[in-house]
């Protein structure tokens, strides 16, 4: 039977806000990217990059993909960059053992802001490998812990509707088994 090995959460799309941008009455060409994907069930490979959001001359990047275990090859296990960052997952022999870093967000570097780091996978290098959550525009995301994968960092909390709703939440990083672990507030998905 298959056994799923945790992999790092999706990163949110990088979020970028303000109010002092000065535009005519004309038609304005907007591209509404993503965030990045959590990594697939083990041995599939990390989670892909989201792409990115624009109007105007305004940019942000998209989410970072998670990592994923592996014993063939370290990069796999590491979070992508990105407007916020994927999580970290676990390496095996013959690369050593333990957690993964998640990727480093707010890339490429905005003032103020776009985004945050993902979390840190987990293991004890026999029962569990657990990854770490991907990275929100409001925080970063969470490490994994012995009981499952990390949390996805919330979102960043916003009224342009007249509500306060959060927007850009990471991913929840997958568990080794058990409970799925949640997504930030904003459209994380559960890990």
């Amino acid at each position: 039977f298959a056994v799923t090995i945790g992999g790092g959460g999706g990163g949110a799309g990088g979020l970028l806000t303000g109010s002092d941008l000065s535009i005519s009455s004309a038609n304005y060409s907007v591209v509404v990217g993503s965030g990045g994907s959590g990594a697939g069930p083990w041995p599939g490979p990390m989670g892909a990059n989201g792409g990115f959001s624009c109007i105007s001359s305004i940019v942000s990047a998209g989410g970072g993909g998670g990592g994923n275990f592996t014993n063939s090859s370290p990069d796999l296990s590491k979070g992508h960059r990105g407007g916020s960052a994927g999580g970290g997952a676990t390496l095996g022999s013959p690369f050593g053992s333990g957690g993964v870093a998640g990727g480093i967000g707010n890339f490429p570097a905005t003032t103020p802001s776009q985004g945050n780091n993902g979390g840190t996978g987990t293991t004890d290098n026999s029962t569990y490998r657990h990854g770490g959550g991907g990275g929100g525009a409001g925080q970063v995301g969470f490490n994994a812990t012995a009981p499952g994968g990390g949390a996805g960092g919330n979102g960043c909390y916003l009224t342009i509707t007249g509500s306060n709703v959060a927007y850009a939440g990471g991913g929840g990083g997958g568990p080794y088994l058990g409970s799925n672990s949640l997504g930030g507030a904003g459209g994380g998905g559960c890990g």
